[in-house]
């Protein structure tokens, strides 16, 4: 993968804590909600287990991204860290979208990485930002760890792209709420470090 060399630091990607919308099982894209109570407990939680305190961190700049980014410390915000762009679905139940959008959803089912939300954005497109804004971070800080704070669908694609994975098992790289992982370069580009 391009950007990873000898010298590349160990990126850690880390979903932002839970917004209101998260815990009713909403989707959330551009709305700027701010962490709710259980939120900003874990975000707490994370920057208490985080020692020593991370020296670089960038974040997405919607709210819920930059109050978990604060918990850690001082931050740069980078536009293209924001979270996929839901369009119509933004602020529906699952429940309701399916039922709005069935073609969509089977569509995504079958290749995630060649459907527009409707009237948002791709999951490719979102992830070929993302992945941008990282290596960016990781040319700008070459020998540097690095704490990269975003959104769900966006950290798991990122992390599809560097590891070599294709972009329809982004699931598995799904983290939860304040959860983190790290990514370290390896000779044929990116690998998750062992915990």
């Amino acid at each position: 993968m391009a950007g990873a060399t000898a010298q590349t630091p160990t990126v850690h990607l880390v979903r932002h804590a839970q917004t209101a919308w998260n815990a009713q099982g909403r989707f959330l894209g551009a709305t700027d909600l701010p962490l709710d109570e259980v939120g900003l407990a874990q975000a707490a939680a994370l920057a208490a287990s985080w020692q020593p305190r991370p020296e670089i961190i960038v974040c997405s700049p919607l709210a819920r991204a930059r109050q978990t980014a604060a918990a850690l410390g001082p931050y740069e915000v980078d536009d293209d860290l924001r979270e996929l762009d839901q369009g119509a679905l933004e602020g529906q139940t699952v429940a309701d979208a399916m039922a709005s959008y069935p073609s969509f959803f089977a569509a995504w089912a079958a290749d995630p990485g060649a459907v527009d939300v409707p009237g948002g954005e791709g999951l490719a497109a979102a992830q070929a930002r993302a992945v941008a804004a990282i290596l960016r971070a990781v040319d700008r800080w070459p020998d540097r760890s690095i704490v990269i704070v975003s959104h769900q669908l966006v950290l798991a694609a990122a992390q599809a792209a560097l590891v070599g994975a294709p972009l329809r098992g982004w699931r598995r790289f799904s983290l939860p709420h304040a959860g983190r992982v790290a990514l370290v370069p390896s000779p044929d580009g990116w690998s998750f470090e062992p915990r």
